[in-house]
Protein backbone atom coordinates (compact mmCIF):
# COMPACT_ATOMS: atom_id res chain seq x y z
CA UNK A 1 0.00 0.00 0.00
CA UNK A 2 1.06 3.56 -0.56
CA UNK A 3 0.39 6.96 0.92
CA UNK A 4 -1.03 9.55 -1.38
CA UNK A 5 0.60 12.99 -1.13
CA UNK A 6 -0.14 16.16 -3.04
CA UNK A 7 2.80 17.57 -5.00
CA UNK A 8 3.79 19.68 -8.00
CA UNK A 9 2.62 18.96 -11.51
CA UNK A 10 5.34 18.02 -14.02
CA UNK A 11 7.30 20.97 -15.37
CA UNK A 12 6.26 20.69 -19.04
CA UNK A 13 7.36 23.74 -21.01
CA UNK A 14 8.21 25.92 -18.04
CA UNK A 15 5.35 28.31 -18.76
CA UNK A 16 2.94 27.58 -15.93
CA UNK A 17 2.41 29.92 -12.98
CA UNK A 18 4.89 30.26 -10.12
CA UNK A 19 2.46 28.85 -7.57
CA UNK A 20 2.56 25.06 -7.66
CA UNK A 21 -0.71 23.33 -8.25
CA UNK A 22 -1.49 20.17 -6.34
CA UNK A 23 -2.55 16.85 -7.72
CA UNK A 24 -2.44 13.45 -6.09
CA UNK A 25 0.20 10.92 -7.00
CA UNK A 26 1.51 7.64 -5.67
CA UNK A 27 5.09 7.66 -4.44
CA UNK A 28 6.79 4.35 -3.69
CA UNK A 29 9.13 6.06 -1.22
CA UNK A 30 6.23 6.58 1.18
CA UNK A 31 5.23 2.92 1.65
CA UNK A 32 3.17 2.12 4.67
CA UNK A 33 3.27 -1.03 6.77
CA UNK A 34 1.98 -4.03 4.80
CA UNK A 35 -1.82 -4.25 4.63
CA UNK A 36 -2.31 -0.69 5.86
CA UNK A 37 -5.08 1.20 4.12
CA UNK A 38 -4.01 4.07 1.83
CA UNK A 39 -3.81 7.39 3.64
CA UNK A 40 -4.96 10.44 1.75
CA UNK A 41 -2.86 13.46 2.66
CA UNK A 42 -3.95 16.81 1.31
CA UNK A 43 -2.70 20.27 2.01
CA UNK A 44 -3.04 21.45 5.58
CA UNK A 45 -4.92 24.65 6.35
CA UNK A 46 -1.57 26.42 6.80
CA UNK A 47 -0.30 25.14 3.44
CA UNK A 48 -3.49 26.29 1.72
CA UNK A 49 -3.27 29.70 3.41
CA UNK A 50 0.42 30.05 2.47
CA UNK A 51 -0.44 29.30 -1.18
CA UNK A 52 -3.17 31.93 -1.09
CA UNK A 53 -0.74 34.43 0.41
CA UNK A 54 1.72 33.77 -2.43
CA UNK A 55 -1.01 34.32 -5.01
CA UNK A 56 -1.81 37.65 -3.30
CA UNK A 57 1.85 38.69 -3.47
CA UNK A 58 2.27 38.47 0.32
CA UNK A 59 5.51 36.53 0.05
CA UNK A 60 6.88 37.40 3.51
CA UNK A 61 3.74 36.04 5.17
CA UNK A 62 3.82 32.95 2.91
CA UNK A 63 7.45 32.29 3.82
CA UNK A 64 6.66 32.55 7.54
CA UNK A 65 3.74 30.15 7.22
CA UNK A 66 5.68 27.64 5.09
CA UNK A 67 8.47 27.80 7.68
CA UNK A 68 5.94 26.94 10.39
CA UNK A 69 4.67 23.99 8.32
CA UNK A 70 8.20 22.76 7.59
CA UNK A 71 9.20 22.92 11.25
CA UNK A 72 6.20 20.76 12.19
CA UNK A 73 6.56 17.95 9.61
CA UNK A 74 8.48 14.73 9.17
CA UNK A 75 11.07 14.83 6.37
CA UNK A 76 9.22 12.79 3.71
CA UNK A 77 6.28 15.17 3.73
CA UNK A 78 8.40 18.32 3.41
CA UNK A 79 9.18 18.21 -0.31
CA UNK A 80 6.29 20.36 -1.48
CA UNK A 81 6.78 22.87 1.33
CA UNK A 82 10.50 23.36 0.65
CA UNK A 83 9.76 23.75 -3.04
CA UNK A 84 6.95 26.24 -2.40
CA UNK A 85 8.93 28.30 0.10
CA UNK A 86 11.85 28.30 -2.32
CA UNK A 87 9.58 29.73 -5.00
CA UNK A 88 8.44 32.46 -2.60
CA UNK A 89 12.06 33.30 -1.75
CA UNK A 90 12.92 33.39 -5.46
CA UNK A 91 10.03 35.76 -6.16
CA UNK A 92 11.51 38.11 -3.55
CA UNK A 93 14.99 37.84 -5.06
CA UNK A 94 16.33 36.01 -1.99
CA UNK A 95 18.23 33.60 -4.19
CA UNK A 96 20.50 32.05 -1.56
CA UNK A 97 17.51 31.14 0.60
CA UNK A 98 15.62 29.85 -2.45
CA UNK A 99 18.60 27.70 -3.41
CA UNK A 100 18.80 26.25 0.11
CA UNK A 101 15.13 25.23 -0.07
CA UNK A 102 15.51 23.78 -3.57
CA UNK A 103 18.54 21.83 -2.26
CA UNK A 104 16.37 20.45 0.55
CA UNK A 105 13.64 19.46 -1.94
CA UNK A 106 16.18 17.68 -4.16
CA UNK A 107 17.57 15.81 -1.15
CA UNK A 108 14.06 14.55 -0.36
CA UNK A 109 13.24 13.62 -3.99
CA UNK A 110 16.55 13.37 -5.87
CA UNK A 111 14.99 12.28 -9.18
CA UNK A 112 12.22 14.88 -9.27
CA UNK A 113 12.47 16.86 -12.52
CA UNK A 114 10.67 19.92 -11.14
CA UNK A 115 12.89 20.46 -8.11
CA UNK A 116 16.01 19.80 -10.22
CA UNK A 117 14.78 22.31 -12.81
CA UNK A 118 14.11 24.96 -10.18
CA UNK A 119 17.46 24.41 -8.45
CA UNK A 120 19.22 24.48 -11.84
CA UNK A 121 17.46 27.72 -12.73
CA UNK A 122 18.48 29.25 -9.42
CA UNK A 123 22.07 28.09 -9.83
CA UNK A 124 22.07 29.76 -13.24
CA UNK A 125 20.84 33.00 -11.62
CA UNK A 126 23.69 32.72 -9.11
CA UNK A 127 26.20 32.10 -11.94
CA UNK A 128 26.94 28.57 -10.72
CA UNK A 129 27.06 27.32 -14.30
CA UNK A 130 28.47 23.82 -13.75
CA UNK A 131 25.86 23.08 -11.07
CA UNK A 132 23.13 24.56 -13.27
CA UNK A 133 24.14 22.36 -16.19
CA UNK A 134 24.21 19.29 -13.94
CA UNK A 135 20.73 19.99 -12.54
CA UNK A 136 19.19 20.96 -15.86
CA UNK A 137 20.60 17.83 -17.49
CA UNK A 138 19.03 15.72 -14.73
CA UNK A 139 15.73 17.64 -15.11
CA UNK A 140 15.76 16.94 -18.85
CA UNK A 141 16.30 13.22 -18.17
CA UNK A 142 13.19 13.31 -15.98
CA UNK A 143 11.12 15.44 -18.36
CA UNK A 144 12.36 15.45 -21.95
CA UNK A 145 9.56 17.86 -22.94
CA UNK A 146 10.78 20.68 -20.66
CA UNK A 147 11.68 23.25 -23.30
CA UNK A 148 12.80 25.83 -20.76
CA UNK A 149 15.31 23.37 -19.25
CA UNK A 150 16.93 22.99 -22.68
CA UNK A 151 16.93 26.76 -23.18
CA UNK A 152 18.51 27.47 -19.79
CA UNK A 153 21.11 24.72 -20.17
CA UNK A 154 21.97 26.15 -23.58
CA UNK A 155 22.41 29.57 -21.99
CA UNK A 156 24.69 28.09 -19.29
CA UNK A 157 26.81 26.38 -21.97
CA UNK A 158 26.90 29.58 -24.00
CA UNK A 159 28.01 31.59 -20.97
CA UNK A 160 30.91 29.17 -20.56
CA UNK A 161 31.88 29.61 -24.22
CA UNK A 162 30.67 26.10 -25.13
CA UNK A 163 28.69 27.19 -28.18
CA UNK A 164 28.75 23.75 -29.82
CA UNK A 165 26.95 22.32 -26.78
CA UNK A 166 24.56 25.28 -26.53
CA UNK A 167 23.29 25.16 -30.13
CA UNK A 168 21.50 21.76 -29.92
CA UNK A 169 19.81 22.81 -26.68
CA UNK A 170 18.53 26.04 -28.23
CA UNK A 171 17.25 24.07 -31.23
CA UNK A 172 15.47 21.52 -29.01
CA UNK A 173 13.90 24.29 -26.89
CA UNK A 174 12.63 25.99 -30.05
CA UNK A 175 11.28 22.71 -31.43
CA UNK A 176 9.35 22.08 -28.19
CA UNK A 177 8.14 25.67 -27.71
CA UNK A 178 8.16 28.16 -30.57
CA UNK A 179 8.06 31.04 -28.05
CA UNK A 180 11.64 30.10 -27.08
CA UNK A 181 13.05 30.43 -30.59
CA UNK A 182 15.85 32.94 -30.94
Amino acid sequence: MFATKSVMEPVGTGTRSDVPSRRPFIDSSTRLVARAAPVLVGPSADETKAGELMEQGKDDEAIALYTKVIDAKASLTLYFDYLSRGIAYAKKGQNDLALADFDAAVKLKPDDADSLFRRGSMRLNLKQYDGAIEDLTAAIKGDEMNAMAYRLRGFAYNTQGKDTLAAPDYEKACMLNKDLCM
